[in-house]
C-alpha cells in the first residue's frame, strides 16, 4: 500500500525506494487509489476483485477437466484458501490469479487445439514477471519439462504434433513478454538495482532473516500438528498424485497427459513458498494449485480401468484426505464471518482496516503539525534489531517519505552502510518529525534475532530530535534547535 501511495507521488520502486517485488501489483493498485481514494477500503476493494479473477479462472479450469462435483468442491477449498490465507495487497494475490488464468487458458488452447489461445495463456504467463517474477518462472520451467516429454511420446507415437504446437507456442509468448518486461524494467529503473533488490537480496538476505525451519517430516506431527499439516500436506499430496500422472500418460489423450503435467509441476515449484515462510499466506498458494491438480488427475480413474490407475485410486483418495483435513486445520479457522459481514457493512470503520485506534490518533495529529510537502520519517525503536517496521504508519501519514527503505528488512536496514545512508538523507531533506514505534522483536531461529550492533541511526535520532509526545507504542519526535544539537 506504501509503494502504491510512492508511485501516486511520482517516484519508481528499485530506483527511487527499496522494494521485494517487481512493481505491478503496487502499480495496478496505485490506479486504484488515482482513480477512487488511497485508503485502506479501496485496497480491499481490489483484492476482492482479484479474487474473483482467481475463482472465475479456476473454474475455466476444473469444468473443463473434472466432472461437476469434483470441480465445485476444489473450487469452494481453493475460495477458503483465498481468503483466509492471501491478505489484501500481497502480490502473491495477484500473481496467483494471473498464473492460474494462464493455466486455464492453455487447458482449452492444448484441448482444441488453438495456437492463439495458446500464445494468450502464454502472454498472460510472461506478464507474471511484473508481479512475481519467480511464479512466471514457475510456469515456464513447467512447461518447459511437460514440453520435453511431450516431444520424447511424439517421437515415438507421433500422435501429439497438435498438443505440441500449442505447448510450443505458449512458451515462445511467454518468453517474449517477459523479456519485454524485463528489458524494459532495466532501462526505466536500471537492471542491477532491480536484480540486487528483487532478485539477490530476497535469494540470500531474506532466506538467512526470514525462513523457518521446516516441520520434520518424520515425528514433526505431534510437536505441531498445524504446522506440520501446512508445511507438508502439498508436498505429500503430489507424491501420492505421482502415480495418477504416470498412468495419465499411458492411458490417456496426449493432450490431457501434456496440461496434467504442467498442472502437477507448476504446484511441485510452488511448493518452496511455503517451506520459504511457514504461515498462510506463503502457503496458500500451492494449496489452491494442488486442489486444481487433483481435479485434473480425478477423471482418469473414472474413465480408465487400467491397472495401474485401480492402484493408484487409494494413494488418490489418501491425498484428497490430507488436502481437505489441511484446508479445516488451517484455513477454516482463520476465516472471521463475522469480521467479513462488518466490513462488507461498513468497509471503512476502523475495525474493518484492521488499524488499531492509536495509529489513526498518531497520523491526525501529525498530519496537523505538518503541511503536504514535509518529509516525515519512521522507524524503530532500536534499529540493530528489527523483525518489521510499522510500514503502514507511512500510508496512513500520506506524506513524502524521506527514504527509500519504507519496508525496513533484518540484514539491510541493520547494516551500517543502509543506516548511514538513512542519517544522510533525514540531514540533507531537514526531517522535522519522525515517528518512532516499539515493534515486536525478533524471535525467529535465524539471523533477524541477531543484533547487528549497529546503532547509528538510533544514535542520530537521540542526539538530533527530542520526544514531543508518546501515545501507546508510538513517540512522536521532533528534531531539536540546531543551538541545542551543536552544544550536545
Amino acid at each position: 500500500m506504501t509503494n502504491a501511495w510512492r508511485l501516486l507521488q511520482g517516484e519508481l520502486p528499485h530506483r527511487d525506494f527499496w522494494a521485494a517485488y517487481p512493481p505491478g501489483s503496487a502499480g495496478l493498485l496505485a490506479l486504484a487509489y488515482a482513480a477512487f481514494e488511497p485508503s485502506v477500503a479501496v485496497t480491499r476493494a481490489v483484492h476482492a476483485l482479484w479474487g474473483l479473477v482467481l475463482v472465475g479462472a479456476l473454474a475455466m479450469w476444473l469444468f473443463r477437466v473434472a466432472s461437476r462435483p469434483v470441480a465445485m468442491l476444489a473450487l469452494a477449498m481453493a475460495a477458503v484458501w483465498y481468503c483466509a490465507g492471501i491478505y489484501p495487497a500481497y502480490a502473491a494475490g495477484t500473481g496467483l490469479a494471473l498464473a492460474v488464468l494462464s493455466l486455464a487458458l492453455l487447458a482449452g488452447a492444448i484441448a482444441r487445439p488453438a495456437v492463439s489461445g495458446a500464445l494468450l495463456a502464454g502472454a498472460i504467463g510472461g506478464a507474471l514477471v511484473a508481479f512475481r517474477h519467480d511464479f512466471a518462472a514457475y510456469l515456464g520451467v513447467a512447461a518447459a519439462l511437460a514440453l520435453a516429454a511431450l516431444w520424447l511420446r511424439h517421437r515415438r507415437h507421433c500422435d501429439s504434433a497438435a498438443p505440441l504446437r500449442a505447448l510450443t507456442a505458449y512458451l515462445v509468448a511467454l518468453a517474449v513478454v517477459a523479456g519485454g518486461i524485463l528489458l524494459a524494467l532495466a532501462l526505466t529503473v536500471g537492471w542491477s538495482a532491480f536484480w540486487e533488490q528483487a532478485v539477490v537480496v530476497p535469494a540470500t538476505v531474506m532466506r538467512a532473516n526470514r525462513a523457518l525451519p521446516v516441520p520434520p517430516l518424520i515425528g514433526g506431527f505431534a510437536a505441531g500438528w498445524r504446522d506440520w499439516l501446512m508445511a507438508w500436506s502439498v508436498p505429500l499430496a503430489l507424491l501420492a498424485l505421482l502415480p495418477m500422472l504416470v498412468a495419465t500418460w499411458r492411458s490417456r489423450p496426449p493432450a490431457t497427459a501434456t496440461f496434467a503435467t504442467v498442472a502437477w509441476t507448476t504446484t511441485a515449484l510452488f511448493t518452496q513458498q511455503a517451506f520459504s515462510r511457514l504461515d498462510l499466506s506463503h502457503v496458500a498458494p500451492s494449496a489452491v494449485l494442488v486442489l486444481a491438480t487433483m481435479a485434473t488427475l480425478s477423471p482418469g480413474l473414472a474413465a480408465s480401468t487400467t491397472a495401474a490407475l485401480r492402484s493408484a485410486a487409494p494413494l488418490a483418495a489418501a491425498a484428497g484426505l490430507l488436502v481437505v483435513t489441511a484446508t479445516a486445520a488451517t484455513a477454516l479457522p482463520a476465516l472471521n464471518l463475522g469480521h467479513i459481514t462488518h466490513c462488507l457493512a461498513k468497509p471503512k470503520s476502523a475495525r474493518c482496516m484492521s488499524v488499531d485506534a492509536e495509529a489513526l490518533e498518531v497520523a491526525r495529529r501529525v498530519r496537523e503539525a505538518t503541511s503536504r510537502g514535509d518529509p516525515v520519517f519512521v522507524g524503530n525503536n532500536r534499529h540493530d534489531l528489527i523483525f518489521v517496521n510499522d510500514a503502514l504508519m507511512y500510508f496512513l501519514l500520506q506524506r513524502p517519505i524521506p527514504v527509500p527503505w519504507n519496508e525496513m528488512h533484518p540484514g539491510i536496514v541493520t547494516t551500517a552502510a543502509v543506516q548511514s545512508e538513512i542519517v544522510r538523507r533525514l540531514d540533507a531533506q531537514r526531517v522535522r518529525i519522525a515517528v518512532i514505534a516499539t515493534m515486536p522483536a525478533p524471535s525467529e531461529p535465524n539471523d533477524s534475532s541477531i543484533p547487528s550492533g549497529v546503532s547509528l541511526l538510533d544514535d542520530y535520532l537521540r542526539q538530533n530530535f527530542s520526544p514531543q509526545f508518546t501515545l501507546g507504542r508510538y513517540v512522536v519526535l521532533e528534531r531539536k534547535a540546531p543551538e541545542a544539537t551543536s552544544s550536545r
